[in-house]
């Protein structure tokens, strides 16, 4: 049987999270939490899913944000999270630019 972390053992486990060791089980907490009645947690859920990659996530936040209006705590961590994506996508190399892959 596979032990899956419990929410506050990732929380506790800030370098194992940015290092990816509970990666599968953190996806599936924040999955389950993108359903919730906790409006707090899913906006929460969202952005960790969407720093990992997650559309569907980016785009439920992205929702979140809109209907909060601006300076909500969803409108905050959708921008953040446009910022962080958008760093990203400069930071990528590009096919043709001489890096070596």
């Amino acid at each position: 049987m596979v032990s899956h972390p419990t929410v506050r053992a990732l929380g506790d486990d800030r370098a194992h999270l940015l290092l990816g060791r509970h990666a599968p089980a953190l996806r599936e907490l924040l999955a389950a939490q993108l359903d919730g009645d906790d409006r707090e947690a899913r906006i929460h859920a969202a952005t960790g899913l969407a720093l990992r990659g997650d559309a569907h996530a980016l785009a439920q936040l992205r929702r979140m944000s809109d209907e909060d209006g601006h300076e909500s705590l969803a409108w905050n961590q959708s921008d953040h999270i446009e910022q962080v994506l958008a760093q990203r996508a400069r930071a990528e190399p590009r096919a043709g630019d001489g890096c070596v892959r």
